[in-house]
């Protein structure tokens, strides 16, 4: 269900931006329980380029815990904006140990935590949002 246009936090709230905190730091550290307290009860996960998503918080939290998250350190994320939400430039540690560029995350936050996260899974654009392609330390 899409959250009520009056429940939207905008891009300057500082709760937007704890919200983004949060999930930035559920995955870096790989901890399904902080994702937890940042999506809500019916929160809804969309990952392009691939056709279905998740629904409802503890679908989203298995799926990301059982197939995404690994372990810690497999995730960097940069915050940013897309479209007055708040967004995160994503890196995934690859088998050669470096962080690569994966994609862009965003973000709907609600004052009662983040309604919806859409993956844009295409590392091109983690260039077009000014981020280089590969984080050394």
């Amino acid at each position: 269900m899409a959250p009520d246009p009056a429940d939207l936090l905008g891009p300057d709230d500082e709760r937007a931006r704890a919200l983004l905190d949060g999930y930035v730091a559920a995955f870096e550290r790989s901890d399904v329980r902080l994702l937890e307290l940042v999506l809500r009860a019916d929160a809804t996960l969309e990952a392009t380029p691939f056709r279905d998503w998740q629904s409802g918080r503890g679908t989203c939290l298995h799926v990301l815990g059982t197939y995404v998250l690994g372990a810690p350190g497999r995730w960097r994320m940069l915050p940013t904006r897309a479209n007055g939400h708040p967004a995160a430039a994503v890196y995934r540690r690859r088998a050669d140990d470096v962080l690569r560029a994966d994609g862009v995350v965003v973000l709907v936050p609600t004052a009662a935590g983040v309604a919806r996260v859409v993956e844009f899974g295409d590392p091109a654009l983690v260039a077009a949002f000014g981020f280089p392609d590969v984080l050394t330390p």
